[in-house]
């Protein structure tokens, strides 16, 4: 009998046991030691872990005081490893940013300060490498369209993408 039948219906192995706020405010430390991480990720993990809410604010403003988590820092970091590295579009990295509750004002704040040459050779990298695997996209109208719903999947916007297109097409 696999051991999966013997636990109960609701039981989840990834779920963590409810721990002390103490011991809870060393693992965010830990964690945060690690890699960046934003209020909103270590909320979540404190929700998760059945810290109460009173507890929880007090632990954030700990992080926040002694610069564990800085959602401006954060936010920096996660655009740099998504737009150049992962080559992801502004839409795409300002939704997953929205999604783990970064401030929009911090979110547009981030997306200001990007190098706006940099960001369409970026895209027209993408399509040209995605092009090598399929040049014939490029001869047909039909192609293109392809092209341009990948890039858009990708979270860059029409007018970037248009202007990624006629660079390459010349």
């Amino acid at each position: 009998m696999p051991l999966f039948s013997l636990l109960p219906w609701n039981y989840n192995l990834m779920e963590s046991k409810s721990i002390t706020p103490d011991k809870a405010q060393i693992r965010l430390e830990t964690l945060c030691m690690r890699a960046e991480h934003c209020e909103g990720e270590m909320r979540e993990k404190l929700r998760k872990w059945g810290i109460a809410q009173d507890d929880a604010d007090k632990i954030i403003d700990k992080l926040k005081h002694d610069r564990f988590i800085d959602d401006a820092r954060f936010t920096r970091s996660y655009m740099r490893d998504k737009l150049w590295l992962a080559r992801w579009g502004r839409i795409k990295v300002s939704m997953a940013l929205a999604q783990k509750r970064v401030r929009r004002e911090i979110i547009q704040e981030a997306m200001d300060g990007i190098d706006e040459e940099r960001y369409v050779q970026s895209l027209a990298e993408l399509i040209t490498a995605k092009l090598k695997s399929k040049p014939e996209l490029l001869e047909s109208a039909e192609g293109r369209a392809k092209i341009y719903r990948f890039a858009a999947s990708r979270g860059y916007e029409s007018s970037i993408i248009s202007k990624a297109l006629k660079s390459i097409v010349k």
